[in-house]
């Protein structure tokens, strides 16, 4: 009879030993049976310190720089878990994406990223352990705006200003203008030089036409004439506009004598009664005796009905030659002049200043008293107002348009000021006044007889009359702002709430059109979260009754108690502490302004404070610490505004989510208690409630076939797929009962059998809906048998099992409930070698997909790992089946219950193997062993016949190599002869 172990495979622990298929054994361990042959795995190698202490460590991850080919080993220790049994890392869904982006859950503070440079840079160490990677993670995804932005926008626009101006003595009405580079069409050009005098402006140009390939100006128009008491060059260089080198020649000045439009008429009857008007020295003069009021007066129309804003603005002195000194009269919106003895309006509004009573004064219907004050309806009034004979006063009468009473007419304000400090008002009157006419008039009213001694005097320049027109708008829009979070990763938070709703214009007057300008005040960002800019969005009208956000503009984000002063070299990303304890992150340092801004602040940084940063970084002292809003303008056309808001729906994920996973189309999935969570495609920041979905029970783990998503669940699993994560189809009803998961970290994903996980009946296996069993094996009778029997699975304690898939084989390993830890790698192919056992057992494990390495963190070995059995928690990764080590994994395989259909004694055993070094071999029956030793040599050698064993019917074949040999057969017999 002739027994032995030809083309040996592995175990399957729910067939009894006795009726083992030919081939299998009862305990193979570390064997790689692969060839059909005994050989071992190559020995662990490769072996890295992880730099966090102390172990057991969770998880580890590999990152890879894909520019170097350098690896970093990220790490997580046991007491960094906060949510599920593990840490989950996914590489993220994002498009072009070079920084080797990842997301991570089961960490404290809820879901995390990180990339290559945050995670391994050495400026991004702060208080980590050297090596210690991650360095830095940030929360994935920005909460969004808890707070609405204020906004505000003026009234509606006005139109066009037209300008008529009236001084001495020089008038500048027309000019050639050409040349440059570089300038734009409606550009306006100024004429520098010359004496203008004050409060007036001096001539301009508008650009109608350039040379398009260099912008030199081929044609232009006189915008404004200028008016000067010197005249400038007669040619020379235009200032202004977009470009430069234009210049003007033919410069026309033409000396004003008289007040053109404006009109005065002279009177003397011969006996003292007069009114004389007069120009020199550089104004126009009045003098008046023995009458009312005399004025010059404007023939023009200046459609003050119509104007939404007219302006008058003239300079003017009241003299004293020892009499009482005259009133100083502006007058607007007349209709009637009167005749000799003077000139002047009749009942019109006005205002007047008075030194005789220290007065100014508006009037809605003035007139004069011949000798005494001014009569007529006072609307307001100042008193002593210390006005002074003899000093240059400017006076500014601004009429805006009222027309929603019953009468039309003007809300006037009108001021007083000297013409040497026009901007430095004395005194305002203001109040409404009836339209009454087109003309406008300056002039005096009279105080006293003009006899010596007594003065009625008065002169005048500068007049301006600024006349803006109605405004010409597009329809009136009501618009409103939404502002939307950005992180350091320039992902964006879903909007807050809109800000309050205003209406804006649109001026189509201006050329080009002008936009508001609306004022955005934004509340500083909440302290500690992850905010770099503020992007805000304006609602814009899409055609018809579509509206739509668009983007406007980013500002950067300001945290409270986040900026400070002081100079240095802050990196993105630092950690700084406060002499109060505060602790922030820097995200910006500008060192032209010397600011520093910094998020994660939770509390106000006290001025004053001292701010400490890594070596080298130096210390600064906190200012202006009390900000509280930040506020920009946006006069952006509609036309101007590009990106419309991506979603009014986006939030980041759910704080507890777990098992973060990357699927079809972009989407990222996870999930908390019973509910699976999907993102945006392509945006794993965002994942709105709507891509929420409820399954019937507990989740466990996810993972991804195909385009599926595997939801493991504790009871029945289920599926989950789509094109639009807003509609996915997801079914956890049709599968079979029994198949709950037990433990999340026994799911990894087989190319051919879909997700392998541990259930409470053995190792299953879903491809997707309806699609799964029970792993299993066939055994001697031909019949598919799970690989484990109920009892031997209960054994193991299967809600301690850790799994993975290498080279398409699934690793697992158990922790019995008495302590005991074990694993199996199981070949799944019909031919393969099915379920073996491995000597060791790790706290955490990583399969490199990129060259397909196992990684284990041990912590537990039978035999030594890196020169040494590992009894407790380790803290080096090595490499299992590491291709460059010398030597292989100790292997054994043993075959209990030999069942012979009689009584035998074998004699004589060969063992064939490629070497003999540490080959030891055990042959035994019920009675006794027959064999235990080394194997010397391929020769047959003899068992131990005169030791008195008895012959047997249960016989059991052990071989153990802890060299790096490979056995081919071994056979045992009861003759040499038998051996052929």
């Amino acid at each position: 009879m002739k027994v032995g172990m030809i083309k040996p495979r592995g175990e399957l622990p729910s067939c009894a030993p006795e009726h083992l298929p030919v081939g299998f054994g009862t305990t193979v361990i570390n064997a790689k049976l692969t060839s059909s042959n005994l050989e071992g795995f190559f020995d662990f190698g490769n072996p890295y310190t992880l730099a966090k202490t102390p172990a057991p460590f969770n998880t580890i991850w590999l990152m890879r720089d894909p520019n170097t080919g350098n690896t970093f080993w990220l790490q997580w220790k046991q007491t960094e878990v906060s949510y599920g049994p593990n840490i989950d890392v996914s590489l993220g869904t994002i498009p072009g994406d070079t920084t080797v982006r990842i997301m991570i859950t089961g960490l404290a503070g809820g879901p995390q990223q990180t990339n290559l440079f945050y995670a391994t840079d050495p400026s991004q160490q702060g208080s980590n352990p050297l090596h210690g990677y991650p360095y830095k993670t940030f929360p994935l995804g920005v909460n969004n705006p808890t707070t609405a932005p204020t906004v505000s926008a003026p009234s509606a626009p006005p139109g066009p200003t037209t300008n008529f101006e009236y001084a001495q003595p020089i008038y500048v009405n027309s000019l050639t203008v050409s040349g440059g580079t570089n300038y734009k069409q409606f550009d306006i050009l100024n004429v520098p030089g010359g004496t203008i005098p004050t409060g007036l402006t001096g001539a301009r140009v508008q650009v109608t036409d350039i040379d398009p390939s260099t912008g030199a100006v081929t044609g232009s128009a006189l915008l404004e004439p200028g008016f000067y008491t010197v005249a400038p060059s007669a040619s020379g260089s235009m200032t202004g506009g977009s470009g430069s080198g234009a210049s003007y020649t033919s410069l026309l000045t033409v000396p004003l004598t008289t007040f053109q439009t404006w009109q005065t008429t002279q009177y003397d009857n011969g006996a003292g009664s007069h009114g004389w008007f007069s120009v020199g020295s550089g104004h126009w003069h009045i003098d008046s005796a023995q009458g009312d009021t005399y004025v010059f007066y404007s023939t023009d129309s200046y459609n003050l009905k119509t104007n939404a804003i007219t302006v008058y603005q003239i300079d003017m002195v009241c003299f004293n030659e020892g009499g009482n000194i005259c009133d100083g009269l502006v007058q607007f919106s007349g209709s009637t002049v009167q005749g000799p003895p003077f000139a002047r309006l009749h009942k019109t509004p006005g205002v007047a200043y008075s030194v005789t009573d220290q007065t100014f004064t508006l009037y809605s219907d003035l007139e004069g008293s011949n000798g005494g004050a001014l009569a007529g309806t006072v609307v307001n009034s100042t008193s002593t107002v210390g006005l002074a004979a003899g000093t240059w006063y400017r006076i500014a009468v601004t009429l805006n348009a009222n027309t929603t009473g019953t009468t039309p007419g003007f809300d006037v304000i009108a001021t007083i000021a000297t013409q040497a400090a026009p901007m430095s008002i004395l005194y305002t009157v203001k109040g409404f006044v009836p339209y009454g006419g087109e003309v406008l008039a300056a002039g005096l009213n009279h105080r006293g007889d003009h006899s010596p001694g007594s003065g009625n005097n008065a002169s005048f320049n500068n007049i301006l009359v600024a006349c803006t027109a109605t405004a010409q708008t597009v329809a009136s829009e009501a618009t409103n702002y939404v502002q939307v979070y950005r992180n350091l990763f320039s992902q964006e938070s879903g909007p807050g709430t809109p800000s309050n709703t205003i209406t804006v214009y649109l001026n189509t007057a201006t050329v080009p059109n002008t936009f508001g300008p609306v004022t955005v005040v934004s509340p500083v960002t909440p302290g500690g979260q992850d905010v770099d800019l503020i992007d805000n969005y304006r609602l814009v009208n899409a055609g018809g009754a579509s509206e739509v956000y668009e983007f406007v503009t980013s500002i950067t984000a300001v945290t409270l108690g986040s900026v400070v002063g002081g100079a240095g070299a802050f990196v993105a990303g630092q950690d700084v502490t406060t002499t109060s304890g505060i602790t922030a992150v820097v995200i910006a340092w500008d060192s032209g302004s010397g600011v520093l801004q910094l998020r994660d602040v939770s509390a106000v940084i006290p001025v004053g404070d001292v701010i400490t940063g890594p070596t080298g970084h130096g210390t600064y002292t906190a200012s202006a610490n009390s900000t509280t809003s930040i506020t920009f303008t946006d006069s952006a056309l509609d036309s101007d505004l590009s990106g419309e808001l991506e979603s009014t729906i986006w939030i980041p994920p759910p704080s507890n989510l777990q098992n973060i996973v990357s699927t079809a189309n972009g989407v990222m999935a996870g999930f908390f208690a019973n509910t699976l969570c999907l993102s945006v495609p392509y945006e794993p920041q965002a994942w709105p409630t709507a891509y929420q979905y409820t399954v019937s029970n507990q989740i466990v783990a996810l993972q991804t076939f195909g385009n599926q998503v595997i939801i493991l669940t504790q009871g029945k699993p289920g599926v989950a797929y789509g094109n639009d994560p807003s509609n996915y189809y997801v079914n956890d009803q049709k599968s079979p009962q029994g198949f709950g998961c037990v433990s999340k970290l026994s799911a990894a994903t087989h190319s051919t059998f879909g997700t392998i996980y541990a259930t409470g009946t053995g190792l299953a296996c879903i491809r997707g809906e309806g699609d799964m069993d029970l792993l299993r094996r066939e055994n001697a009778t031909g019949e598919m048998v799970p690989l484990f029997s109920f009892e031997a699975w209960q054994l193991l304690n299967p809600s301690s099992i850790i799994g993975c898939v290498h080279q398409n084989w699934y690793f697992f390993w158990y922790t019995t409930l008495a302590g005991v830890k074990g694993g199996y790698a199981l070949d799944l192919r019909p031919d393969g070698f099915g379920l073996i056992e491995l000597d060791f057992h790790p706290s955490c494990v990583y399969n490199d997909p990129l060259p397909d390495y196992l990684y284990v963190v041990p912590d537990k070995s039978v035999y030594p790992i890196n020169g040494s059995v590992i009894s407790t928690a380790s803290n080096v990764v090595s490499q299992w089946d590491y291709t460059g080590s010398s030597s292989q994994r100790p292997k054994s395989w043993k075959r209990d219950f030999f069942l012979g259909p009689y009584q035998w004694y074998p004699t004589c055993i060969r063992v064939r193997a490629s070497g003999y070094t540490g080959l030891t071999l055990t042959l035994s029956n019920e009675n006794g062993t027959l064999f235990n030793g080394a194997v010397a040599d391929a020769n047959s050698f003899n068992t131990d016949g005169t030791s008195g064993i008895e012959p047997g019917q249960k016989y059991a074949l052990t071989i153990v190599d802890t060299g790096s040999n490979t056995v081919y057969d071994i056979v045992a017999t009861d003759e040499v002869l038998e051996m052929s």
